[in-house]
């Protein structure tokens, strides 16, 4: 959060215009839907977990990821059509699916944020096995999911992000978020 940024000011509030993309990055447990229910409404978000649990039922399933996934970025297009606000609550952890979203995020001449929410593995697990529902994913998972997050900060500067900013732990709670009102 030390990064110069055009939206996180010294005071730690996120000023955000209405027309945004920001895709929520970070391990299971790491506090992403958490963030997003206190500081978004609820129809600014586009949770991958939800998506699934569209398609199938069942938020936790992976056979039905490409589906999900097709889902995330048809509501992230028709949001972004209508000059809304888009926040995008998934681990994007693999860099095909941050590639995917800032694409669509270009073609609508959307500013990109990655906000990236660096918890520790240990934190990210016992919140995890903690968790009824949803259904933990797993401490295997979560340890597989660490291995795509120590590379993603090797190298998600150089993606092409408008503002990529890492939160850590103890700053997350401290972060207060200001939103310009969608308005059609």
């Amino acid at each position: 959060m030390k990064e110069k940024s055009p939206y996180l000011d010294q005071n730690n509030i996120l000023h955000l215009p209405r027309s945004i993309m920001v895709i929520l990055c970070g391990a299971s447990g790491s506090g992403k839907s958490s963030f997003a229910a206190q500081h978004f409404p609820e129809t600014y978000v586009v949770s991958s977990d939800r998506c699934r649990a569209l398609v199938c039922d069942d938020m936790r399933s992976q056979t039905v990821n490409r589906e999900a996934f097709e889902l995330v970025n048809h509501i992230a297009r028709l949001r972004m059509a209508l000059g809304c606000t888009t926040i995008i609550d998934s681990t994007a952890l693999q860099e095909f699916a941050r590639q995917s979203l800032l694409h669509l995020a270009h073609y609508y001449s959307y500013p990109t944020l990655l906000l990236v929410f660096d918890v520790s593995e240990e934190v990210c697990a016992a919140r995890d096995a903690a968790r009824i529902d949803p259904p933990p994913v797993g401490r295997e998972v979560v340890a597989l999911q660490f291995e795509l997050f120590r590379e993603l900060l090797a190298k998600v500067t150089n993606e092409g992000f408008g503002t990529v900013i890492v939160l850590k732990s103890e700053q997350i709670n401290q972060v207060r978020v200001q939103l310009e009102e969608n308005h059609r």
